[in-house]
């Protein structure tokens, strides 16, 4: 594979291997190991890689006699290379099962969308690409279904651009409570831009629009983005949409001299006014996907007479505003400015609509030991969360996993719940798929409780929730909340992957920390034989749950054993923990990932010959510490968009801060306005893994994102050309389309095919590297 294009190659074959009937060694003429290997790396990741996954949910109505709903799907198509978005809608009766509608519901070009209170009709943004693939010149729709029929098609040309999805920070869509008007955030409309030297138009700008015409010499003005994950997101703005006179409002038109993006609208109890958030900047826009440390300010916009009302601390980092059922709380999570991206966050509510003194419900936890040390971990809450008016049911980190929690205003109390599995309920023939209807090689299960608890959305005593494990695939369930208890109803048949275990390995210096091993079932004898795959995760204040993640299931079932390492100043272990790590980066998360690996090996786990390690931005940067640090324990290495020398990445990255912030020092408008010092360059130096380049033998293989903000891929580049220069054995695998993620189903398939093959040509088992050299 090494001189042809192997990104081809591996497209190509996921592709034939899913279109054709017969096995690819009936076409071959004679064995091939290579061939065979491949064969058997594509099959791994299309069996881990083809249950569903839940990306929404939605009560559309909620008795005490029936409860409908429905739940948002992504799954993977390999013959076509894309992920499927698609609905799917359920119907669940009092005195009976639960029944599916056997037809899902096609969600492509939908980026966002909103139920009204009855449920009965939906507002949604929709993005439509014309015939000939020119997404520059995509439309935008906002499409209204009443009663399942398209009622109304709204065309937003000349209005405003794209309307953000749900993953976006900015995004936002609701109804109002008159069921006419609704709000969202998308991209400003900007007029188009034009060289000095462009011919005008025929005709001349006979366009309606309400902008300025075209600037002469506009057309290459570099307009600044909110960074990594949102290229195109650049002027955010707040869109009232009046569904039956089709007339637009901007009710926080933004000026080029305001300094403000405007996003998470939601409406008022009432109707009369909007909740919104502000994210300020001064001189330049720092990136704000997974950093939860942006400044941001919660405000009330009264619409008539027109105010504006800030809510929430200037010096916190504000975000995701939700009112209770009732319209009597605003609440909100918020963290400190500045500081580590991802921390602890503040439940805070506000009494409404006296909008007095803010409370804090929720607190940042120091140390999370116990199972009372619960805190809030995460980007946002559910869009609907209460369970009553003045309690709330969602997801937060603990340790290694995610629990629900419940949430009580009043008391200012946060409590994990108990979850429990309902009876099995009678089989109904829609609802119930027979066994043919399972992915291959994967079996009935029980409902994997023992991993990870997803809360999608709360409406009373009835919750929509997920659940899976490093074993089993996702399941969405429908809950039913009494008290602190909550008991799930399986939606889909729980499935697992037989052959697989896991187990949570915990260590203690200075802070708890832990790590999970994923491996197959096997005899004392042979597990000793197998490689060990290290996996540190990025951030560094992010970590790994009990959760199902198709690439690390398929690594296991090649027979490798899978270590994904939580070490010290990963997210859900307490504020001291956390903070426990800036200017230590380089040497305790590297001590942690290192005796993780080491605690494996002396368990008689796996080979000691045959380990490498695998990861990621930050887990990149590991990688490359460890395979520095310690040349002899670690045989190969595959790098995704690693960090590799803070200093030279401080000028060039959507996120300078965290160059400082994780090297020690401190960060602000000075110090961005300055060239670094001798001083600040020698101290982000010595956290680098540049640092420790001489040292590298171990082959590496480095996955560079050509359009990464975060990481630049020069920062690849460099670590691959220094080993180069050095003899050391390295490829580069060039994606120039994707950004810091590598997340495009191609580039996710090759990624992990590319991943798999140079972990058995580096760290093959000694009698089957014998066997290839004869």
């Amino acid at each position: 594979l090494g001189p042809l294009n192997h990104f081809s190659i591996v497209c190509l074959f996921f592709s034939l291997q899913s279109s054709l009937k017969l096995p690819s060694k009936t076409i071959m003429a004679t064995p091939n190991p290579q061939q065979e290997l491949l064969t058997k790396t594509v099959a791994a990741f299309k069996r881990a890689a083809a249950p569903p996954s839940v990306t929404g949910a939605a009560f559309l109505e909620s008795t005490d006699a029936l409860t409908k709903f429905f739940i948002n799907f992504s799954q993977r198509d390999l013959t076509r290379m894309v992920s499927r978005k698609y609905m799917q809608c359920f119907a669940s009766f009092a005195d009976g099962p639960t029944t599916s509608f056997p037809l899902p519901l096609d969600m492509e070009g939908v980026t966002n969308f909103a139920i009204n209170q009855s449920g009965r009709k939906v507002a949604l943004a929709r993005t439509v690409v014309p015939k000939d693939g020119n997404k520059d010149k995509a439309e935008v729709f906002v499409e209204i279904w009443a009663d399942g029929v398209l009622a109304r098609t709204i065309k937003a040309a000349g209005k405003h651009g794209p309307v953000y999805d749900s993953e976006n920070v900015f995004a936002g869509f609701k109804w109002c409570s008159d069921d006419r008007r609704v709000v969202y955030a998308a991209e400003k409309h900007e007029p188009e831009v034009v060289g000095f030297f462009d011919p005008p138009k025929p005709g001349g700008n006979s366009s309606s629009e309400t902008v300025a015409p075209p600037q002469p010499g506009s057309k290459h003005v570099r307009r600044e983005s909110w960074g990594e994950g949102f290229p195109s997101c650049y002027t955010p703005v707040v869109v009232i949409l009046d569904t039956e006179s089709e007339e637009f409002a901007f009710p926080l038109s933004t000026r080029a001299d305001e300094n403000v993006s405007w996003g998470s609208p939601t409406w008022t109890p009432d109707g009369s006014g909007l909740v919104v958030v502000g994210w300020p900047y001064e001189h330049r826009k720092l990136g704000v996907k997974f950093c939860l440390n942006r400044p941001s300010v919660v405000y009330h916009v009264a619409l008539d007479p027109h105010l504006v009302l800030q809510l929430s601390a200037p010096s916190a980092a504000a975000r995701a505003p939700l009112f209770s059922p009732g319209g009597s709380s605003l609440v909100w999570i918020e963290n400190a400015v500045g500081g580590p991206h991802a921390a602890g966050s503040r439940l805070v509510r506000c009494v409404w609509p006296s909008v007095a003194a803010n409370a804090v419900v929720a607190p940042v936890v120091a140390v999370a030991q116990g199972a009372d040390d619960l805190g809030v971990y995460g980007t946002k809450l559910p869009a609907q969360c209460f369970a009553s008016e003045t309690t709330l049911v969602f997801t937060t980190y603990f340790r290694s996993t995610r629990v629900a929690v419940l949430v009580d205003l009043e008391a200012a109390t946060i409590t994990r719940m108990q979850v429990a599995a309902a009876a099995t309920p009678t089989p109904h023939p829609l609802s119930t798929p027979t066994p043919a209807a399972l992915p291959a090689g994967l079996q009935s299960g029980p409902l994997p409780l023992d991993g990870v608890v997803d809360v999608l959305v709360v409406s009373g005593s009835r919750a929509l929730v997920v659940v899976s494990s490093p074993a089993a695939p996702p399941v969405p369930c429908l809950g039913h909340i009494s008290g602190t208890t909550l008991t799930l109803t399986p939606l889909a048949p729980p499935t697992l992957v037989p052959e697989l275990l896991f187990d949570v390995l915990p260590f203690t210096d200075e802070h708890d920390w832990e790590a999970i091993v994923i491996e197959q079932a096997a005899p004392a004898a042979s597990r000793a034989s197998r490689a060990l795959v290290v996996v540190p995760h990025g951030g560094p204040h992010s970590a790994f749950a009990l959760e199902y993640v198709a690439s690390f299931v398929a690594l296991a079932s090649l027979g490798h054993v899978v270590l994904l390492v939580n070490y010290r100043g990963s997210l859900s272990f307490g504020q001291r923990s956390i903070d426990s790590l800036p200017g230590r980066v380089g040497l305790h998360d590297v001590a942690d990932v290192d005796k993780a690996a080491t605690a494996v090996l002396a368990a008689g786990r796996a080979d000691p010959a045959r380990v490498c390690v695998f990861g990621g931005s930050h887990g990149g940067f590991l990688g490359a510490h460890l395979t520095g640090q310690h040349p002899g324990r670690y045989r190969a290495a595959i790098l995704r968009n690693p960090v590799i020398d803070i200093a030279a990445m401080a000028g060039i990255t959507d996120i300078p801060d965290w160059c400082f912030v994780e090297a020690g020092l401190p960060y602000d408008t000075a110090v961005a306005a300055a060239a670094l010092g001798p001083d600040t360059f020698a101290a982000m130096h010595r956290c680098s893994p540049v640092a420790h380049a001489a040292a590298v033998v171990a082959p590496t293989l480095v996955m560079l994102g050509g359009q990464d903000l975060r990481v630049p891929p020069s920062q690849g580049l460099l670590w691959a050309n220094m080993l180069r220069a050095r003899g050391v054995c390295v490829r580069v695998q060039w994606y120039p389309e994707e950004g810091h993620a590598l997340a495009s189903l191609p580039c996710e398939a090759d990624c992990f095919a590319s991943m798999a093959l140079w972990i058995n040509d580096h760290v093959a088992p000694r009698v089957a590297a014998q066997s290839q050299d004869q």
